[in-house]
């Protein structure tokens, strides 16, 4: 499952945002505030079939490198 991530600096998961619909309608797009990045990121395989609050309470953003991705607490 794809989501949308908004982070702090240090991977604190701030909010969580599921995939947009293909409709084709007009999104509204996230403006991160100082301090805030966001990024569509791959949720771990056990993570497919749970609720993105359970994203937000058990996972933070990693980064290494040029690699981001979502890893356990």
């Amino acid at each position: 499952m794809r989501v949308t991530v908004v982070s702090d600096t240090h991977g604190k998961i701030l909010s969580v945002f599921g995939p947009p619909e293909p409709s084709g309608k007009a999104t509204l797009t996230y403006v991160p505030n100082a301090g805030e990045r966001v990024h569509v990121l791959d949720a771990p395989v056990s993570f497919e079939r749970r609720t993105r609050e359970d994203i937000h309470i058990n996972l933070c953003v990693e980064t290494k490198g040029d690699t981001v991705s979502l890893v356990a607490k």
